[in-house]
């Protein structure tokens, strides 16, 4: 296994460990907003609307220019439906992120640009798709 198979195990780990936490504030985040909503003491609601919005900022935070990864989580969906075809889109996302912002290799082989054509093909198969997902990677 080359540096680039490395890079793309990498990057589709990361993006879903990033996935996770994304889901673990979101729900967080839940949690709290509706302890907030049930709770009559004056001192707890404000602290738990506080917790809510830490736990939202996190998310808000990453580099994620139009926030497209909030709309994708579980908070945002219709009332009773899945997040399917949103979750996939969000790991996607995940990726993306993690691959423009995180991920740096060195091909020092001697078919230095054939495997390194081979890796940016394979990011882009692994669903990091090019312009037309968002994705004005340094690698097209």
């Amino acid at each position: 296994m080359g540096s680039g198979h490395f890079l793309v195990e990498a990057c589709r780990f990361f993006g879903e460990k990033l996935y996770e936490a994304c889901r673990l504030c979101d729900e967080l985040a839940l949690e709290a907003e509706q302890q907030a909503e049930n709770s009559q003491d004056e001192e707890i609601r404000k602290a738990a609307f506080q917790k809510a919005r830490i736990f939202r900022q996190r998310v808000i935070d990453l580099p994620d220019a139009d926030d497209k990864l909030m709309k994708y989580l579980p908070s945002a969906a219709p009332e009773g439906e899945e997040t399917g075809f949103s979750q996939a889109e969000a790991i996607a996302l995940c990726r993306r992120l993690v691959a423009v912002h995180c991920l740096y290799g060195v091909d020092n082989s001697s078919r230095g640009n054939t495997c390194y054509a081979e890796r940016a093909t394979s990011l882009v198969l692994r669903g990091l798709h090019s312009r037309y997902a968002g994705f004005d990677g340094v690698w097209f």
